[in-house]
C-alpha cells in the first residue's frame, strides 16, 4: 500500500510538469504572427473613418497583449515547477518590457491618457516578478494579476462605445473588443489548467469564468457581423476558436 501510495505520489508530481509543459506548447499554435495576422486582417475590413484611429491603436498593441500572455504562462511553469530555470521567464519580462517601450515610441506623444495609463499600469507587475522569482506567489494571483493588466489595456483602447457617427465603423470596433476579448479569455483557459494541476479549486473557478466568458465575446463578435460578407469572416474566427488547436 505503502509503494503503491508513493508511485501515485511521484506520478503526481510528472504529471504537472507535463500539463505545464503541453500548456505552453498549445501557446505557439495559435502564436503571435497569427494572432497579429487576424488582428490585421480584421482591421483592414474598417471603412476608412474617424475610427482608423483607435483602430490603429488596436493594431500597435495586439503584439503587447500575446506578450504579456506568453509571461503569464512562463511565470506560472516556473513557479509550479521546483526544478524549473527562471531563464525563460526572465527573458520573456524584457520582451515585455521591450515591447512596452516600442509601443509608447510608436503611440507619440499624442497618446490618449487612458492608453499612457494602461501602458504604465504593467510596469506595476515590478513585485509580482519578484515574489515570482522567488516563488513567493500563488498561481491564482498570477494568472488574476496579469488578466486585469490585459483587460486594462483592452478597456484603454475604449473600443466600445465610441461616440461616432460612423455607424458601420462603429460596429467593427465593437466586434474587434469581442475578438480581443475572447483571445483573452481562452489564454486565461490556458492558464487556468496550469492552476488547477496544482490548486484544483482555485484554478476550476479560474477556469469556470473564463470558459464562461469566451463564448459570450465570441458570440457577440458574431452579432455584429449583420452582412453577408461579415457573416462569412465572423463564422471563420468562431472555426479557429472552436477548432482542436483553439481549445
Amino acid at each position: 500500500l505503502l509503494l503503491a501510495g508513493a508511485v501515485a505520489y511521484y506520478a503526481l508530481l510528472s504529471i504537472v510538469p507535463l500539463l505545464i509543459l503541453t500548456v505552453i506548447w498549445l501557446s505557439h499554435v495559435i502564436d503571435q504572427r497569427e494572432l497579429l495576422a487576424t488582428i490585421g486582417r480584421y482591421l483592414e475590413w474598417l471603412v476608412p473613418s474617424q475610427s482608423a484611429a483607435v483602430a490603429g491603436h488596436a493594431r500597435q498593441l495586439g503584439g503587447l497583449m500575446w506578450q504579456l500572455q506568453r509571461e503569464r504562462l512562463l511565470t506560472a511553469a516556473f513557479v509550479a515547477t521546483p526544478s524549473a530555470s527562471p531563464d525563460q521567464m526572465l527573458q520573456q519580462q524584457k520582451v515585455v518590457d521591450s515591447t512596452v517601450a516600442e509601443v509608447r515610441g510608436a503611440l507619440g506623444d499624442d497618446a490618449p491618457d487612458e492608453l499612457s495609463a494602461a501602458l504604465t499600469r504593467i510596469g506595476s507587475l515590478g513585485e509580482l516578478r519578484q515574489n515570482a522569482a522567488r516563488r513567493g506567489v500563488a498561481l491564482d494571483s498570477v494568472a488574476r494579476t496579469y488578466n486585469a493588466v490585459v483587460d486594462a489595456v483592452i478597456d484603454a483602447l475604449r473600443l466600445v462605445p465610441q461616440l461616432t457617427s460612423d455607424a458601420e465603423g462603429a460596429r467593427e470596433l465593437t466586434a474587434l473588443d469581442a475578438l480581443l476579448r475572447a483571445n483573452e479569455e481562452n489564454s486565461l483557459r490556458a492558464m487556468a489548467l496550469i492552476v488547477t494541476a496544482v490548486s484544483p479549486e482555485a484554478g476550476r473557478s479560474i477556469l469556470d469564468d473564463a470558459t464562461q466568458q469566451a463564448p459570450i465575446f465570441i458570440d457577440r463578435f458574431v452579432k455584429q457581423g449583420d452582412d453577408g460578407d461579415d457573416s462569412e469572416r465572423a463564422a471563420l474566427v468562431v472555426r479557429v476558436e472552436q477548432s482542436d488547436a483553439g481549445r
